[in-house]
C-alpha cells in the first residue's frame, strides 16, 4: 500500500542527483510499483515465502528510513517559509525605520532613503537618530542576522537531507538489483525442482521394476538353495555309501590276506575254472586301495607351498604358500576353483568349516582370516597374536576357531562375535593345534618338545606329555572316531607317535631310516578309515605306515624334487592323497 505523507506540493521536489531531477511521489511510486511486481512474481512455496518475508522486512526498514527523512524535510521547508516571512517582515520594519529617520533628519538623509540596510546603519545615518530608535534598529538587525544564520543552517540541513535522499536512492537501486537477482535464482530453482521431480519419477519407476526383479531373484535363490541342500544331502549319502563300501572292501581284503596260501590258490583255481575264456570279471581286489604314484602335478603357486587341506566332503582341496594366496581346487579335475586374497605374508595353515561355508587361513602376518567360500570375500580378520601363526582349526560346530602362535599363546575366537573370547598362555611357542570331536579339549604341540592338552571351557592345562619326543613337536592330528581318544604327533626327532589321551600311553611309534622331518609345521595324517598314516619327508618322498603294526607300507618317490611341507588325505576317497613341497609343487597321489 502507498504510504500517505503531508508534503507541500511546491516543495515535493527532492532535488537534483546525478544530473536528474527527482520528485518524491515519482520515486516512491516507482519503488512501490517495482516491489509490488516483484512480490507478485514470488511463488507461494515455503522457501519463496522466506525470501518474500525477508524482502518485505527490508522494504519496511527502508520505508521507515524515508519516512523520518520526509518528516524532517517537511519541517525544514515549513521552517524555511516561516523564516522567509519573518525576514520579509523585518525588512519592511527596517524600511519603515529608515524612512522615519530620513523624515526627521533633513535633506541629507532624504537623499539616502533608497540605500540598503547596511547604509542605514552607517554612523552618518545613525548619528541623527534618537537613542530609542537606534537601539530598536540595532536589535532588529541583530535578529535579522540570527534569522539569516538559522536560514543558512536550514539550507545546509536541506542539502544534507537531499544528499541522504540520493544515497537512499542508490541503496534502493542496489536493492532492486538484488531483488531481480533473487527472482532469477527463484526461476532457476523452479527449473531445477522440475528437473528433479522428473528424475524422481523416473527413479521411482526403476525402483518398482527392480523390486519386481528382486522378488523374482529371491524366489530363484530360495529354489536354488533348496536344490543345493538336496544335492548336498544326496552327495553326503553317496559319500557315506562309498566310505562304507571302501571299509567293507578293506575288511574283505584283510580277511583274504589272512587266509592260508592253499585256500587262496584254490580260490584262484576256482575262479579260473569258472571263467575258462580268460575274460576278467569283477572281483574283490587283493591289493590295498592306497595311493601308489603321483597322478597330477599342480604348479600354480609362485614359491613354496606350506599347507594343503581337504574339505569335509573331499570335493575341494585348499592350498596356501609364499605367494600369500589360498587356492581352492576341484578334486575331480583338479582345476583351480578360486583364489582367495587378503593375506599380507605367507599362508601357513588352511582349514575348512564342517558346513563347508568358510575357509580359514593362518599367516605369518600374525593374523587369521576367514573367507566365505561362495562369495570369496573375507568374513572375519582375527587380529590379536603378536607373532607368526602355524596352527589354526575350526571347531566341529564351525562357530569357533582355535589358533596357536609363536607368541606362546593359544586363542579361542567366537565367529558370531568376531573377537577373541579366551587367551591361553602355553609357556612355549606353538607349532600345531587340533580339537577333539566334542570340542572340549585343545591339543597343542610346542617347540619345547611337549604335547599339552587344555580344557577349552576354562583354558586350564589338563595334562602335558613332556617325555614323548626328544625334539620340538611340529604337528598334532586327532585320530578318527573309530580309534577313540587318540592323537598322532610328529617331531623334529624324525618320529611319529600314536598316543592314547585317556591313558597317556604311546600306542605306536613310526620311524624309518630315510624319513627326515623337514619343517617346523609338518604333521602326519590318518587315512579315512584310520588304518594307515602318511607324512612327507625332507628328501621329497611320502611315507605310509600301517597303523596297527607300525610297519612301513610304502614310500612314494619321484613326485617331489624338494622337501615335503604338508600332506592331506581325502576324507572320502582313500586313494587320493595330496602333498606339497618347498619348490611350489603340489601332487595328487
Amino acid at each position: 500500500k502507498r504510504a500517505t505523507y503531508t508534503i507541500p506540493s511546491e516543495h515535493a521536489r527532492l532535488g537534483r542527483v546525478g544530473g536528474r531531477e527527482y520528485n518524491f511521489f515519482v520515486v516512491f511510486d516507482l519503488i512501490t510499483s517495482r516491489v509490488g511486481v516483484a512480490m507478485a512474481n514470488v511463488n507461494a512455496t515455503a522457501w519463496r515465502q522466506s525470501v518474500l518475508s525477508k524482502l518485505i522486512l527490508r522494504d519496511q526498514i527502508q520505508r521507515n528510513s524515508f519516512s523520518g527523512l520526509i518528516d524532517q524535510y517537511n519541517k525544514l521547508l515549513a521552517r524555511e517559509k516561516t523564516l522567509q516571512l519573518e525576514n520579509v517582515g523585518l525588512s519592511q520594519r527596517v524600511t519603515e525605520l529608515s524612512r522615519a529617520v530620513a523624515e526627521g533628519g533633513g535633506a541629507a538623509t532624504q537623499q539616502n532613503s533608497a540605500s540598503s540596510a547596511d547604509d542605514a546603519l552607517s554612523p552618518s545615518s545613525t548619528s541623527s537618530m534618537s537613542p530609542e530608535k537606534e537601539q530598536e534598529l540595532y536589535q532588529t538587525y541583530k535578529k535579522l542576522a540570527d534569522l539569516q544564520d538559522e536560514l543558512r543552517g536550514a539550507h545546509g540541513a536541506l542539502k544534507a537531507a537531499q544528499e541522504a535522499t540520493a544515497a537512499k536512492h542508490d541503496e534502493l537501486s542496489r536493492i532492486q538489483l538484488s531483488l531481480e537477482s533473487s527472482q532469477r535464482i527463484v526461476r532457476d530453482r523452479d527449473e531445477e525442482i522440475q528437473g528433479l521431480n522428473l528424475t524422481i519419477g523416473i527413479l521411482k519407476e526403476e525402483l518398482q521394476e527392480l523390486q519386481v526383479v528382486l522378488v523374482t531373484n529371491d524366489e530363484k535363490v530360495k529354489e536354488l538353495t533348496r536344490e543345493k541342500n538336496e544335492l548336498v544331502n544326496e552327495l553326503m549319502k553317496k559319500a557315506q555309501q562309498n566310505a562304507d563300501l571302501a571299509n567293507k572292501l578293506l575288511d574283505l581284503q584283510s580277511k583274504l590276506n589272512s587266509l592260508p596260501p592253499e585256500i587262496q590258490q584254490a580260490q584262484q583255481a576256482a575262479q579260473n575254472a569258472a571263467n575258462p575264456s580268460g575274460t576278467s570279471e569283477p572281483s574283490v581286489a587283493v591289493q590295498r586301495p592306497l595311493p601308489s604314484r603321483a597322478r597330477r602335478i599342480l604348479t600354480q603357486h609362485a614359491g613354496e607351498v606350506n599347507c594343503v587341506s581337504y574339505n569335509v566332503y573331499g570335493t575341494t582341496l585348499g592350498s596356501g604358500g609364499l605367494d600369500k594366496l589360498v587356492r581352492l581346487w576341484d578334486t575331480n579335475q583338479f582345476a583351480q576353483r578360486a583364489s582367495l586374497q587378503g593375506a599380507i605374508q605367507s599362508v601357513m595353515a588352511v582349514d575348512f568349516s564342517n558346513d563347508d561355508q568358510f575357509v580359514l587361513a593362518a599367516s605369518n602376518d600374525n593374523t587369521c582370516r576367514v573367507w566365505h567360500q561362495a562369495t570369496q570375500r573375507v568374513r572375519h580378520t582375527l587380529n590379536g597374536h603378536t607373532s607368526k601363526i602355524y596352527g589354526a582349526v575350526f571347531s566341529f560346530d564351525s562357530h569357533k576357531v582355535v589358533t596357536g602362535s609363536h607368541d606362546r599363546t593359544i586363542k579361542v575366537w567366537d565367529l558370531a562375535k568376531g573377537y577373541c573370547i579366551r587367551t591361553i598362555f602355553c609357556y612355549s611357542s606353538c607349532n600345531s593345534v587340533c580339537l577333539n570331536p566334542e570340542a572340549s579339549m585343545i591339543v597343542s604341540g610346542h617347540v619345547d618338545t611337549t604335547v599339552r592338552v587344555w580344557d577349552m571351557k576354562n583354558g586350564d592345562c589338563v595334562f602335558d606329555l613332556s617325555g614323548v619326543h626328544s625334539g620340538q613337536v611340529t604337528g598334532v592330528s586327532m585320530a578318527p572316531d573309530s580309534l577313540g581318544q587318540c592323537i598322532l604327533t610328529n617331531s623334529k626327532d624324525n618320529s611319529l607317535k600314536l598316543i592314547d589321551l585317556r591313558t597317556h600311553e604311546v600306542l605306536q611309534t613310526f620311524k624309518h631310516a630315510n624319513y627326515k622331518n623337514s619343517v617346523n609345521w609338518a604333521r602326519g595324517v590318518f587315512s579315512p578309515d584310520g588304518t594307515h598314516i602318511a607324512v612327507g619327508s625332507a628328501e621329497g618322498s611320502v611315507f605310509i605306515w600301517e597303523r596297527a603294526s607300525g610297519k612301513l607300507h610304502s614310500q612314494l618317490k619321484g613326485g617331489h624334487k624338494a622337501a615335503v611341507t604338508s600332506i592331506a588325505w581325502n576324507p572320502i576317497n582313500v586313494q587320493q592323497l595330496a602333498s606339497a613341497d618347498t619348490s611350489g609343487t603340489g601332487l595328487n597321489h
